[in-house]
């Protein structure tokens, strides 16, 4: 079977959102099959599922723990965008708020991660 590697684009805010489901089921599809995530990239809204102090009820999925254990148990980063995290009250200087194992990057990243991958997923 072929190995193919991905950059995976998330857009949407992470609570609520069919995308960010979506994405995750993806991801998490893709790793079974052996497949390689590079890099998972939060932009615009999707950028808040960073903030560590979101609450989540019983009955709600924490989109947080869940990318968080899906990166470190397949060795991926997690991106955020910086500019659009610093416009939603995420920046690297109050941890308060960025949860640790995101890392704040630029669309250059996310531009250099386009060059060294075989697909582009968008969500």
């Amino acid at each position: 079977m072929l190995i193919v590697k991905y950059l995976l684009i998330i857009n949407k805010a992470s609570y609520n959102s069919q995308r960010i489901i979506s994405s995750l089921l993806f991801a998490e599809a893709l790793l079974k099959k052996d497949h390689i995530i590079d890099k998972v990239f939060f932009y615009a809204d999707a950028t808040t599922i960073a903030n560590k102090n979101i609450y989540y009820s019983s009955d709600e999925t924490n989109f947080l723990e869940k990318w968080v254990k899906l990166s470190k148990n397949y060795k991926f980063e997690l991106h955020l965008c910086h500019t659009a995290a610093s416009k939603r009250g995420i920046v690297e200087s109050n941890t308060d708020y960025l949860d640790t194992n995101f890392i704040l990057s630029g669309l250059s990243v996310m531009s250099e991660s386009l060059l060294m991958v075989d697909r582009v997923v968008q969500f």
